[in-house]
């Protein structure tokens, strides 16, 4: 399966080699490239509350650990939630659009980074989550290579949409942003400079996301093209199926969401530190509407899901994932 080889391939690879980067010496922070872009003498600056404050870290925070619970916990809410986590990544995404056109070269390069990792540590819960497969009598093999739903379409697309704006930022991004060489730094298992090895990196990853992500975008829409002709064909003599799709789902074993927990672990980890390694200011206060609306999403979705587990085990009825 897709999904499995991704996690067999993380556990194999990433992981053991962002170990081994664990024990490379941190990168003495010297002066960057880019002449007026350097911004020397300004160390330091005031946040944007309203793309990475501490209410909207907090939410995005809560929402995922949630999405890649939901699932192996209750399927029944995995559709609602499905959707509630998409739409946080796409107000994410698109807020990074925005403030990168309005902002233009008063962004700082770090700012960027920072609001793009929120938005692809919310792709990680989705490991967690099967797709659903499709019987079909049409190309019977892109049962194992593409979901047929059309939900299945958006985030697929939204992780394009993520990869082509990191490849942007790697390539071009970088050096149009304000980028002081005491507010450049990262975490990647040692504080590391934006514009050093690290930056050729991002750029590696992104390409190749981004070649991933159109092929599985085109294979899905090649699915669900399937299904409509087969629709459109068996229409007449088609059956309603009220079956709940999502009842039916193969439950996700542990180890996917294991998985999942300890990448976005990292993802919070590199926010984090990243934040405060340069001293962007006003960010860890949640006073505002902005702050509170998506921290109380997040707690009421959680608190949904608590719910819901608390009252199946009451009853007996309680499902775990293999």
């Amino acid at each position: 399966m897709v999904k499995s080889k991704i996690v067999s391939f993380t556990t194999r690879f990433i992981i053991p080699l962002l170990l081994v980067s664990a024990f490379i010496p941190p990168v003495e922070l010297t002066d960057v490239p880019g002449g007026s872009k350097s911004g020397e003498g300004s160390c330091g600056f005031d946040g944007d509350t309203d793309s990475y404050g501490m209410g909207v870290r907090l939410g995005a925070y809560i929402q995922y650990l949630t999405s890649i619970f939901v699932y192996n916990l209750s399927p029944s809410e995995a559709a609602s939630m499905r959707g509630v986590t998409t739409c946080f990544q796409i107000a994410m995404l698109g807020g990074l659009i925005a403030i990168t056109i309005t902002r233009g070269e008063n962004l700082f390069a770090v700012e960027a980074l920072v609001i793009l990792l929120i938005c692809l540590s919310g792709a990680f819960s989705s490991l967690a989550w099967p797709w659903h497969r499709k019987r079909r009598t049409s190309l019977p093999q892109f049962i194992d290579v593409a979901p047929s739903n059309i939900g299945a379409v958006i985030r697929i697309a939204l992780g394009t949409g993520m990869c082509a704006y990191g490849v942007w930022y790697s390539f071009i991004g970088l050096d149009m942003m304000l980028h002081p060489s005491c507010t450049s730094s990262v975490f990647f298992f040692a504080r590391i400079n934006l514009y050093g090895w690290f930056r050729v990196l991002l750029k590696v990853s992104f390409v190749v996301g981004l070649v991933l992500c159109t092929a599985l975008l085109l294979t899905t829409a090649v699915a669900i093209g399937l299904d409509c002709y087969e629709w459109h064909r068996d229409w007449m003599t088609a059956e309603l199926d009220e079956t709940d799709e999502d009842a039916l789902l193969p439950r996700p074993y542990w180890k996917s969401v294991l998985a999942s927990v300890a990448a976005m672990c990292v993802f919070v980890v590199v926010v984090e530190l990243t934040l405060h390694w340069n001293t962007i200011n006003n960010i860890y206060k949640c006073n505002s509407t902005g702050q509170l609306f998506p921290v109380i999403v997040g707690a009421a979705g959680l608190s949904r899901l608590l719910c819901v587990v608390l009252t199946s085990f009451a009853k007996g009825d309680l499902r775990f994932g293999r």
